[in-house]
């Protein structure tokens, strides 16, 4: 058991390093990192699965996304079988694709609303998602700040073929733009958070009167208040100073997880 736990340790060792991706996407390497230990020979244990699971929801507190997707894994796991080993990797894919329909319907319902958006829309970091939607976007019509610390921006921004902006350069740009559009890490009931800067770009959006549209699946709402920040990195913003939460239904608050 004790080798058992420090392979999970491990585990969550490399999802904390990971400071590139954002949260949806490192929900899902969660997941296939409980799969191929589930997988293991040797680890066919229904308890020592259960606390790899629970290394992995830890992890990173600030990605809510990575908490929620791991407790509804665990608060959905099939009773225990003959197998816990292939029982457990089944329900990771089972819960992976039930994120990837939630991927779809959220994508589904931004791509709506930025239709009925003529102009430009403005981002903030690089959400998987918020890119997802913006690369039907013609490249023109897109403006990235470069989002620093970090700059992820930039690399955003030359993958949409999109201009990019100083992060100080929001107040002159912002109003030129028909609506402000970012991801999310985790969502609260009073607020959200996302990368550093990304209040700033919602109080100058509700100042001069454009739409501030947060795109997220449903597996990144928690329920807290406001979810915690522990990485310098990222901030809470208060959700009143959104216009609308695009987000599907696959994961509603109050069921398992």
């Amino acid at each position: 058991m004790p080798e058992a736990l420090a392979d999970a340790g491990r585990l969550a060792d490399r999802l904390r390093a990971n400071t590139t991706d954002g949260a949806a996407v490192l929900a899902r390497q969660a997941l296939a990192m409980l799969g191929e230990y589930a997988g293991t020979a040797g680890f066919d244990n229904r308890l020592r699965i259960l606390r790899c699971a629970e290394a992995l929801r830890d992890a990173r507190p600030s990605m809510g996304a990575v908490g929620r997707i791991l407790q509804y894994w665990i608060d959905t796991l099939p009773p225990d079988d003959a197998s816990a080993g292939e029982s457990a990797v089944a329900h990771c894919d089972v819960v992976s694709s039930l994120a990837d329909a939630a991927l779809e319907d959220t994508l589904r319902l931004a791509r709506q609303r930025l239709a009925a958006t003529p102009g430009t829309i403005l981002t903030h970091s690089a959400s998987s998602t918020v890119l997802r939607v913006l690369s039907e976007r013609p490249a023109g019509d897109l403006v990235v700040t470069a989002s620093e610390p970090g700059g992820e921006g930039r690399r955003a921004a030359a993958r949409l073929g999109a201009r990019c902006i100083e992060d100080a350069d929001i107040e002159q740009v912002v109003p030129a733009c028909a609506a402000v559009l970012v991801g999310a890490d985790a969502i609260g009931r009073r607020a959200f958070v996302n990368k550093v800067g990304t209040r700033s770009l919602a109080v100058v959006a509700q100042a001069v009167g454009r739409p501030f549209l947060v795109v997220a699946e449903s597996f990144k709402r928690v329920d807290a208040e406001a979810p915690p920040v522990t990485e310098d990195l990222f901030e809470c913003v208060p959700n009143g100073l959104v216009t609308a939460f695009l987000t599907d239904d696959r994961f509603p608050l109050g069921s398992a997880g």
